[in-house]
């Protein structure tokens, strides 16, 4: 049985047709479900920043309240403190945590909280110029073929 080249080459390019839009499908997906679990690690990252950064910064907007001279110790206020203490005490680096746990802000020398805020200053300043996660070479190949044909900033 001798099979003629026209038939045999009809015959690949039918199988090539079905096929070439199920493995173009299968590959768009896989790049697809990379680009959206990057962005979505993007998107925590920039969440746990914000939060940890936010929670900081009102730790030490209440331990500079309680440590300023003439400032009114109600219950309120230590209460206040003690609620951004409880929520910024995770996000502080080990070096700092013992001494933020054991502070009080009313009767301690203006010293030794300045060391804490210190401290926590350098934190902040650490999670706002933190890289984001790395993206890949593809991903930044990809991003500026699609933003280049767009004509759209990113």
């Amino acid at each position: 049985m001798k099979f003629e080249s026209t038939v045999t080459f009809s015959l690949i390019l039918g199988i090539a047709a079905i096929l070439s839009p199920i493995f173009t499908s299968i590959i768009d997906n896989r790049y697809r479900l990379k680009m959206k679990q990057m962005e979505i690690d993007n998107q925590n990252y920039e969440r746990n920043n914000l939060r940890s950064i936010e929670f900081l910064e009102d730790y030490l907007s209440q331990l500079l309240y309680l440590n300023a001279l003439n400032a009114p110790t109600s219950f309120e206020s230590i209460r206040k403190y003690q609620n951004s203490r409880a929520h910024a005490l995770p996000y502080l680096p080990p070096s700092l945590y013992e001494k933020a746990l054991h502070v009080n802000p009313s009767k301690d020398t203006a010293g030794t909280v300045f060391i804490i805020v210190d401290g926590v200053r350098e934190e902040i300043h650490r999670l706002k110029t933190e890289t984001k996660p790395s993206k890949s070479k593809w991903y930044k190949h990809l991003l500026d073929r699609v933003c280049g044909r767009c004509n759209q900033p990113r």
